[in-house]
């Protein structure tokens, strides 16, 4: 492989591919499910990405060009960027009420057979 392989935003993709025909075969769930699901990683993977290559990359070349006296710039920086993705991740993965990844698929055959639940959840006939 060239090195312009690993450069592009090739590898985020074919390994996103990987992942979601991993997930279509180990579950039967809709397709639709699954992709809302794979989108939502999608997004937070390159959150992660950007997260790497900022506190990384861009502040090493913030701590080579800065004078002495504004080396704390860097600092700074890396606790913005880490307090941001911090919040960033609690707000993506916040409990909701429609959350897709707590989704039940609902089993109507419990009705059929008569079993109901009283208040404490113990089943009844």
């Amino acid at each position: 492989m060239s090195k312009s392989f690993f450069l592009s935003r090739e590898p985020c993709y074919a390994l996103f591919h990987f992942f979601a025909n991993a997930v279509q075969k180990k579950q039967k769930k809709p397709a639709a499910v699954n992709l809302e699901k794979l989108k939502m990683f999608r997004h937070y993977y390159l959150v992660v990405v950007c997260y790497i290559y900022l506190t990384r990359i861009i502040v090493y070349l913030l701590e080579r060009s800065l004078h002495l006296r504004w080396t704390w710039v860097s600092v700074f920086v890396v606790e913005v960027a880490t307090l941001s993705f911090y919040c960033l991740t609690g707000y993506l993965f916040r409990p909701v009420a429609d959350n897709p990844y707590l989704k039940v698929e609902s089993d109507e055959g419990d009705a059929d057979v008569g079993i109901e639940m009283d208040e404490m959840g113990e089943a009844g006939v």
